[in-house]
């Protein structure tokens, strides 16, 4: 279980690049990026749960493929979606759901995203 302090981190470390191919992770929101990318954020509400010192923090993880006006932003968010799925189940983090494939809004530049919802029991 993380302390609530260290949990973005931690869920950073598990999706970090491992090989060339896999984009770079960012455990804070940014003001702009260089696609693609993953972004930790804070969901809505950030805790849950709560059950004396103990609760579940639920984060977001931004998958961020090329502008709106480029196609191959679909296929990087379906390869990235499913690659975090699987390091995020691996290492015991619930998955929660997602967004769907849509616009996302950085530094006033479109670009294609997906959320994926991410839920972690946490100590506070």
């Amino acid at each position: 279980m993380s302390a609530i302090v260290d949990v973005r981190a931690k869920l950073a470390a598990v999706i970090a690049p491992v090989s060339d191919d896999d984009p770079d992770v960012q455990a804070v929101p940014v003001d702009a990026v260089t696609p693609p990318m993953l972004v930790v954020t804070w969901r809505a509400p950030m805790l849950d749960g709560w059950a004396a010192c103990n609760a579940f923090a639920n984060l977001a993880v931004w998958v961020i493929g090329e502008r709106v006006d480029l196609e191959p932003g679909y296929e990087t968010i379906e390869t990235q979606y499913q690659r975090i799925v699987g390091l995020l189940r691996a290492a015991g983090f619930a998955v929660t759901g997602d967004s769907g494939t849509g616009p996302v809004e950085i530094a006033k530049t479109l670009y294609l995203g997906c959320r994926v919802d991410v839920r972690v029991p946490v100590t506070l």
